[in-house]
């Protein structure tokens, strides 16, 4: 049920082709597996950040706001981006350097 859902939306049909064209150029040897893993956690970070703040925004607009909810959406979408922030890093961490 949930793969159905995700192909009858917009940004779902997009997440996938950009998770696609990365697994493409990760075959043709234009991106590292290292590359695609950071590519596809920000990609798919976004697309469920996009989720959450639509239902918040959705759930705001169908009742008053209620402003502890709206925190509560704000700490959670901040921790999705935390975590997709510590795995870049990382995989920017282990990059070659070039010569000093």
């Amino acid at each position: 049920m949930a793969i159905s859902d995700l192909l009858k939306s917009e940004k779902g049909i997009f997440c996938g082709l950009l998770v696609l064209a990365g697994s493409v150029l990760t075959a043709t040897g234009h991106m590292s597996v290292s590359e695609w893993q950071t590519y596809t956690t920000w990609i798919s970070g976004i697309y469920v950040g996009g989720k959450a703040i639509q239902g918040g925004a959705a759930a705001l607009s169908e009742k008053k706001a209620d402003p502890t909810r709206t925190l509560e959406l704000i700490d959670a979408l901040k921790e999705v981006l935390a975590k997709n922030d510590a795995a870049a890093n990382a995989a920017v961490a282990k990059l070659p350097r070039g010569p000093k």
